[in-house]
């Protein structure tokens, strides 16, 4: 019986590829014959469709909305449809470089082939056996009970080293903060050491405060103070227009939530996402100050003055990282590729510049070195797509070969998380995971995303194991 569902299910799996490949032929045979911007304006809202068709050809069997395969290849379409829709119609990039129409369809070509090589991937995968990936079973859950408070001293060592950090009122704006705080980044040697201590610091308020409400579900005093300190820190991440930190907290608490408590619905899933979407596009625009009413007021004159088009995907400057792909594809054209000289400038980037002098910088950084020297100096940066690590040094084919490794790896680490899901370590550990290398990732490239990952996965792991050690030490205290 067993081997009869298995025949079925493999050529079911053999049917949505050859339908990807009869999509793939037919959208490439029809873009070779467009020669303008015209024409290719005309074929953006089928590209969309397109691409959305090819996700859902890729979905496997069941949904799990944090299946590395749905963050990605959704990220991706809306990424790659939003780069398309904006350079068609305006025939350059946000920056203000003019595209050739050659690059912009080798772009739409790429992103097709990246969208079913998705797919390809995740079908492959869906063969696999089905995981269980219902909440974890309290009673299952080992948690470290005993060591609660250790927990409580650690998280108020840390709420007095970023007491200052965590003031609404004194916080600067993300317009006054980062492109200073860049310029010393990038020539300090020891930057890399004291960004680490405040991640460290504020990685493990969160993981505390989240370890608190779990640990201790029935004293409504510690719940509540855990809750205020979450609280606090999501108003710290929205005034100082800290994306990328909003982000890590929002998918450390739905993703704990999801294989904890109870797994979300789709219905659920859909209002969360559109109203990320709509807050982050929000966020771009209020960022320049940290001031809520002047937020407020910055929000609202730019909707009077633009509608509500500026939710628009080819509006959203959030997913304009695409379009720096095109830009990279023009140069790419007229230079060559680079043969792996980014991975080893990634790799390289990896070691503390207090450990080693070095003029290596990971993909997003050098690509706003080389093309926007004025920027890079200026301590600011561009979005940087994620196919583009891979593209950079082996063209096509090396977007395609990084883009299968990757969700590879991802895929392995999201059946890993569901055999030990009764392990609360894992599903800290996968929150961080999925919030920076897929998330953060899709914008900043997969280099320096995974370096992000380390940077943060270390504070839970240290702090862990610190717990499980007080822990063990009272059980044999009691069996003593």
């Amino acid at each position: 019986m067993n081997n009869k569902k298995s025949k079925k299910l493999v050529k079911k799996i053999f049917t949505k590829n050859i339908i990807l490949l009869v999509i793939l032929v037919v959208v490439i045979v029809y873009l070779s014959f467009i020669t303008d911007y015209e024409g290719l304006a005309s074929f953006t809202p089928y590209f969309l469709f397109i691409q959305i068709s090819i996700y859902l050809l890729g979905s496997g069997r069941t949904f799990d909305v944090f299946d590395p395969y749905h963050g990605v290849s959704i990220l991706h379409l809306l990424y790659s449809s939003a780069a398309l829709m904006f350079v068609a119609e305006a025939r350059f990039i946000p920056q203000g470089d003019y595209i050739n129409i050659s690059h912009a369809l080798e772009f739409s070509k790429v992103s097709l082939f990246i969208q079913i090589t998705l797919s390809f991937v995740n079908n492959i995968f869906s063969n696999q056996k089905i995981q269980d990936f219902a909440p974890a079973n309290n009673s299952g859950l080992k948690l470290e009970r005993g060591s609660i408070r250790l927990a409580l001293l650690i998280l108020l060592a840390l709420l007095m080293l970023q007491v200052g950090e965590l003031n609404p009122i004194g916080i600067s704006s993300y317009g006054d903060r980062v492109l200073d705080y860049n310029v010393n980044k990038r020539g300090q040697s020891t930057s890399g050491l004291t960004e680490f201590i405040e991640i460290f610091a504020q990685i493990g308020i969160l993981f505390l405060s989240v370890y608190i409400l779990i640990v201790e579900s029935k004293k409504n005093h510690l719940r509540l103070f855990a809750v205020s300190i979450i609280g606090l820190l999501l108003v710290k991440y929205f005034l100082a227009g800290d994306r990328s930190s909003l982000v890590t907290c929002i998918f450390f608490l739905l993703i704990v939530r999801h294989y904890f408590v109870a797994n979300l619905n789709i219905v659920y899933v859909l209002l969360c996402s559109i109203f990320g979407y709509v807050i982050f596009n929000l966020i771009s625009i209020a960022r320049v100050s940290s001031d809520p009413f002047e937020m407020i007021f910055i929000v609202t004159n730019y909707i009077l003055e633009n509608g509500i088009t500026i939710f628009a995907l080819d509006k959203s400057g959030e997913l304009m990282a695409g379009a720096n792909f095109i830009k990279l594809i023009s140069e790419v054209d007229a230079t060559g590729v680079r043969f792996g000289g980014n991975a080893l400038d990634s790799i390289l980037s990896f070691i503390p510049r207090f450990m080693m002098n070095r003029e290596a910088y990971f993909g997003n950084e050098t690509f706003v070195r080389w093309y926007y020297p004025e920027v890079f100096t200026q301590g600011g940066g561009h979005g940087y797509f994620l196919p583009m690590d891979g593209y950079w040094d082996f063209g096509v084919v090396g977007a395609l070969v990084f883009m299968v490794v990757y969700l590879s790896i991802l895929k392995h680490f999201y059946y890993l998380l569901l055999k030990n899901k009764s392990k609360i370590i894992y599903i800290f550990v996968y929150a961080v995971f999925f919030s920076q290398l897929i998330a953060f990732g899709m914008r900043s490239g997969v280099y320096a995303a995974s370096k992000q990952f380390l940077i943060y996965a270390a504070p839970l792991v240290l702090i862990i194991l610190l717990l499980r050690f007080e822990n063990t030490k009272i059980r044999n205290r009691k069996v003593v």
